[in-house]
């Protein structure tokens, strides 16, 4: 997975707004990253469905979209 930079992770993935945060967004041991790719795609997905998770968003295509910058800039 690849980390995710503050400034995205605010801007896109819409971190604390309720259903419009990104349902792949995780915490991993370096910080937030992207599911969207990996593994924990179709579990989160099926948990989203189930309305069993607060954040459901699904607000873009994943790592690609991620900056390769750090911070807020």
């Amino acid at each position: 997975m690849k980390a995710v930079p503050d400034g995205h992770v605010h801007r896109v993935c819409l971190i604390g707004k309720g259903d419009a945060c990104c349902r792949y967004l995780v915490m991993g041991s370096e910080g937030f990253e992207c599911a969207k790719g990996s593994s924990l795609r179709q579990i989160l997905d099926t948990r989203a469905d189930a309305g069993s998770m607060t954040a459901i968003g699904d607000n873009c295509d994943g790592n690609k979209d991620i900056p390769s910058w750090q911070g807020d800039a």
